[in-house]
């Protein structure tokens, strides 16, 4: 009987622990306060088959697979800009000014140390699957 509950109890965990992406759209900018952002997924098998959402301020924006990308025009302003699995792990969070007329460049990539995660699957929920940086935009 101890068992069945020990397993219900965590059965029911992994199950509300999961953030399936809650995508919407961005704000949109206009002409006089317009900022542009590109953020791309490296490609890589550390965690190649899981979906990355990418959003800000709370608010999910897309979801990216390995290798994928994103183009959108912000309005200018502070962000704290985000990536996350969806799955139950902690977003990691970048912080960013978009000025009028800026081009930022994000790149999303997978945690190195995300082997922890498969060897302790109890750390995936404290734990950043994806990491976030600034990058040099491409012409």
């Amino acid at each position: 009987m101890e068992f069945k509950c020990f397993f219900t109890l965590v059965f029911l965990f992994l199950i509300t622990g999961c953030s399936p992406a809650r995508i919407v759209q961005a704000p949109i900018p206009t002409d006089a306060n317009k900022a542009e952002l590109t953020v791309t997924r490296e490609p890589s098998f550390n965690s190649g088959a899981v979906g990355m959402v990418f959003g800000a301020d709370d608010n999910d924006y897309v979801k990216l697979r390995n290798g994928g990308g994103y183009k959108v025009s912000l309005p200018a302003g502070s962000y704290s800009f985000f990536v996350r699995s969806t799955q139950a792990d902690e977003p990691f969070i970048l912080e960013a000014q978009l000025r009028h007329g800026d081009h930022l460049c994000l790149k999303g990539f997978a945690n190195p140390n995300n082997l922890a995660k498969v060897l302790m699957p109890i750390t995936y929920h404290f734990s950043n699957t994806f990491l976030l940086e600034k990058t040099e935009c491409k012409s």
